[in-house]
């Protein structure tokens, strides 16, 4: 069965579709158009490059629960599993 790798600065997270039932976070009455999405991290690639060259480590892990915009993200399918690839920019916020 094939692995996936990501190439630097990629994530793919596996999206969780119930983040409006959340009782963990209160979110104000929005269009569920606005709200951010939520996505666990099943693959990523290393550190990612500042612009003066510098490594970055990353703020999350693979297996951390994240926040990204609503309007990013590519869905894609592997090894029957959907999952939705961003960039590590697009992360919002990491659930601790």
């Amino acid at each position: 069965m094939p692995t996936l790798k990501p190439t630097p600065g990629n994530v793919f997270l596996e999206p969780i579709f119930d983040e409006l039932k959340s009782d963990l976070i209160a979110f104000p009455e929005r269009n569920p158009e606005e709200m951010p999405r939520l996505g666990k991290v099943v693959a990523m690639a290393g550190w990612r490059k500042a612009k003066n060259g510098q490594s970055i480590p990353p703020e999350f892990k693979v297996g951390d629960t994240v926040f990204f915009p609503r309007s990013t993200g590519l869905f894609v399918e592997f090894n029957g599993q959907k999952l939705v690839q961003i960039k590590y920019h697009d992360v919002i916020a990491v659930m601790g």
